[in-house]
Order: C-alpha cells, then structure tokens, then sequence
C-alpha cells in the first residue's frame, strides 16, 4: 500500500450537511480552469473519502492575499485519475525514477535548480 501524509487546511461542514474541503494559498488566485490538473485537492478529496470516510461536495482554494475563493470541479472520473497519478509518482519514487521534465516557469523557482543537469533557467 501506499502511505501519504499531510495535512487539510480547513473542512466546513455546511448546514445541508454537505462538506467543503478548504486549502489556504498566499500566492496570487488562479483560474478554476487552470486548476483542474492540480493534484493537492484531489488528494485531499481522495483522503477525505478514505480515511475520514466523507466526500467533499466542493473542493476550493482560499487566497489569503486577496480573500478569494476558488472552487475547483473534481468529478468522480478526475478524482480516478488523480488516483492513478499517485501511484505512477509513487511507483516512481520506489524505483527511483525521476524524470527530468524541463520548463523554464517551474526550473526558475525550483530549490533544486542549481543541481539539476536538465534545469530550464
């Protein structure tokens, strides 16, 4: 099996009885469109439903900068995948497999930058 640890920012469970998971961003607030790949809340949905045995009806990001909320769609067929993409990245991990994937956006804020023979910078 695999093992991940983190931690939910904030659940809120709202009169109808329906649950939001909450994460809190201090960066600037992105589109829902352009967060429909983003993995950490389907994570968080995927923990809620395993180990806190709930699903969330809404997945949202709070940006703490401009008090925005940002909802994101995560039906259920994103969520698999989402799923699958963990274990692929985990089956990675065990191998030690790492990838290099190049892009300049992501290379010039990486901490590993300096040491990566495929930096983008």
């Amino acid at each position: 099996g695999l093992r991940l640890t983190g931690r939910i920012d904030r659940v809120d469970r709202h009169r109808d009885g329906s649950y939001e998971v909450i994460d809190y961003k201090t960066g600037s607030a992105k589109r829902a469109a352009d967060l429909q790949r983003d993995l950490q809340l389907g994570v968080y949905a995927l923990a809620a439903r395993e180990v806190f045995h709930f699903d969330p009806l809404s997945l949202s990001y709070y940006y703490l900068e401009t008090s925005e909320r940002v909802t994101v769609d995560k039906p259920q067929e994103r969520l698999e995948d989402d799923r699958q993409t963990i274990v692929k990245v985990a089956e990675g991990i065990r191998t030690e497999l790492f990838p290099a994937r190049p892009d300049r956006m992501k290379c010039s804020g990486c901490d590993f930058r300096l040491l990566c023979p495929s930096a983008a910078v």
